[in-house]
């Protein structure tokens, strides 16, 4: 008997079991060096195919979760990176007008000292990100990484702004501080489309009725 239903809906079968696995990892249920069961073992307890087992441990490999092993169709859990973060203890205007730099380090993103700030995201972050963003065919791209108008903090959004203008993607950018750094960085003609309306393109995504579209005769 399978140990988890799929649904026939909106989310596809393949995303399903892939989250149902990364919430087992997460859970403790294997430990990393566990040998994962095998794809068979895997769509008994899910009740599907293999085909859709098998592009859900896709998604975990790319992630770099899990690691294919000689044996056919086993996989081994790897450990999993902690996100990490650019902190700082201090952050004020008069700093940045005045050049003054702040004490920084880079720490995972449970271990932020207490009274620090979470301004960038760390190097490993980067390096997952750009992973995700690279296979995408559409990417929607709303808000800077971290403060990134402070030099020490704009490492994040540039990492994910070459991604994004690298990607073989039809990609949309929103809102300005997301377009100043494109333009900063050189990269705003490599982008499929650009706007400076960050909030008001993500109420549209969210169904909502904008003013300023509402108006526009539908002939």
């Amino acid at each position: 008997m399978a140990r988890y239903r799929l649904e026939v809906g909106p989310v596809p079968l393949h995303h399903q079991v892939y989250l149902d696995l990364s919430s087992a990892m997460d859970d403790g249920e294997w430990k990393p060096g566990d040998r994962l069961p095998t794809e068979r073992e895997l769509a008994e307890r899910y009740g599907c195919s293999l085909i859709t087992v098998r592009r859900a441990l896709s998604e975990l490999v790319r992630e770099g979760r899990i690691e294919r092993t000689r044996g056919r169709g086993t996989f081994v859990l790897h450990p999993r990176v902690q996100l990490d973060f650019g902190g700082s203890q201090s952050f004020t205007s008069e700093m940045q007008s005045h050049g003054l730099d702040a004490e920084t380090k880079v720490v995972p993103y449970d271990e932020l000292p207490e009274g620090w700030l979470g301004l960038d995201i760390g190097p490993e972050t980067r390096k997952r990100f750009a992973a995700a963003i690279a296979p995408a065919k559409t990417i929607f791209w709303n808000g800077p990484m971290g403060v990134f108008e402070w030099p020490a903090f704009a490492h994040g959004t540039k990492a994910v702004a070459e991604a994004v203008a690298g990607a073989d993607a039809f990609s949309v950018v929103g809102g300005a501080d997301s377009i100043r750094a494109l333009n900063e960085l050189g990269l705003l003609d490599r982008v499929s489309w650009a706007s400076t309306g960050g909030g008001a393109a993500l109420e549209l995504l969210e169904g909502k009725e904008l003013p300023g579209v509402a108006v526009i005769p539908s002939a």
